[in-house]
């Protein structure tokens, strides 16, 4: 009787992993582009507004998807975005604060943007310091994976499905 070759249960399991992995990337890259076109809705008509990207990476077994902001007004994103705790605001370049009262912010919590002028329209004062009471965080960026998730998931599920033969 002649002798046949036939794939160990290893190998056979390998080769349905890396068509799995190789399945979800296309989604992932999806995702991620995603997630950076709604980033950049919202910082739209920012004047100091920054850039973002994302990266999906593959190891054995993992696929790792990396997003944010980049660039040298990343900061002010995670400030809008997260929040910050009360704080004293010092002088750096001048001897003293000069700015205009009534501020109306262009973005509010939850997660919307657009809604103000993102001006002050009161009068001019002039300070030593002022103690900055903190500002609630917009949640852009979870607001953005909550309501783009779900299409992922799906579009992960079909990939797969796609991937096993199913």
């Amino acid at each position: 009787m002649p002798s046949a070759e036939y794939p160990s249960l290893r190998s056979i399991m390998q080769r349905q992993i890396n068509a799995m992995q190789d399945a979800m990337a296309g989604p992932c890259e999806v995702f991620g582009k995603a997630l950076t076109v709604r980033a950049q809705q919202v910082v739209a008509d920012w004047s100091n507004k920054p850039q973002f990207e994302h990266h999906v990476t593959e190891k054995k077994g993992e696929i790792t998807l990396t997003w944010g902001p980049i660039g040298k007004n990343r900061a002010i994103w995670y400030y809008v975005d997260l929040g910050t705790k009360p704080h004293i605001i010092m002088p750096v370049t001048a001897p003293k604060l000069r700015f205009q009262t009534n501020y109306v912010p262009k973005t509010v919590p939850v997660a919307r943007y657009n809604v103000g002028p993102g001006k002050a329209f009161g009068r001019w004062v002039t300070r030593d310091m002022v103690f900055h009471p903190g500002n609630k965080g917009r949640e852009f960026a979870q607001t953005a994976l909550d309501e783009l998730g779900l299409i992922w998931v799906q579009n992960e599920i079909r990939a797969l499905s796609k991937a096993i033969g199913r």
